[in-house]
């Protein structure tokens, strides 16, 4: 058994009313063990997808970014400025 937290990819601002398919997103998997919980931050990047989990194993615990930015998209200074001096906000 494994857990999941996710983040789907945002609907573009002109299908947010349609039925289609969105395709893509991010996700921390872990094993039972460890355990998932979402950390929700106020950020709507235009450069990447991200999602931020906490994970606790014994008494062991973190905070965890995942980014991923399509290599169809071309590296530019706009990812710096999507996250400005982000510092998880989140106590235990």
């Amino acid at each position: 058994m494994h857990r999941v937290v996710e983040r789907a990819r945002p609907c573009p601002l002109d299908a947010v009313d349609s039925l289609d398919v969105n395709h893509g997103g991010v996700a921390v998997i872990a094993n039972s063990r460890v355990r998932l919980s979402t950390v929700n931050i106020d950020v709507r990047p235009t450069t990447f997808e991200f999602v931020v989990a906490r994970a606790v194993v014994d008494r062991f615990a973190c905070t965890v970014l995942v980014i991923y930015r399509p290599g169809s998209e071309g590296a530019h200074l706009a990812v710096r400025t999507d996250l400005p001096g982000w510092r998880p906000e989140h106590t235990p």
